[in-house]
Order: structure tokens, then C-alpha cells, then sequence
């Protein structure tokens, strides 16, 4: 996920979630559909993120500033 992170993809989850909602208008209010949808696109991220750093033999969490500190 170069450079956006999981930012990118959790603000286009409310867009698009809001766009095809049929209550646009409640969106800001507290509309469930533009918290759930921009949580889980926020979650399946950072999921790819642990997959991608296991997949490089890294152990996520917070010995990883230890462990691997050039990277970090």
C-alpha cells in the first residue's frame, strides 16, 4: 500500500458509501453506513499490512523496533 496507507482507503469507502446511500443527508449525523463501511475498509488495510510484513518473515508488534531497526 505505498504512501496513502489506510487513510486512502477508508475515505473512499465514505464517499462511495454516501453517494450510493439513499439518506446522503445523514451522513455527519451519525449514519451507521458511514462508520461501518470506513471501519472496515480502515481494518482489511491494516490486515494487508500484517500479511505483507509476516510474508517478509517480520514479526509485527512492538518488538519490531528492536528486532529490525533499520527497517523501522
Amino acid at each position: 500500500m505505498p504512501a496513502g496507507g489506510a487513510e486512502i482507503p477508508t475515505f473512499l469507502s465514505y464517499f462511495l458509501e454516501k453517494r450510493l446511500s439513499r439518506h446522503p443527508e445523514e451522513f455527519g449525523e451519525g449514519a451507521i453506513e458511514g462508520v461501518a463501511g470506513p471501519e472496515a475498509a480502515n481494518n482489511a488495510s491494516a490486515a494487508i499490512m500484517l500479511s505483507a510484513f509476516q510474508s517478509y518473515g517480520l514479526n509485527p508488534g512492538p518488538q519490531l523496533l528492536f528486532s529490525q531497526p533499520d527497517l523501522v
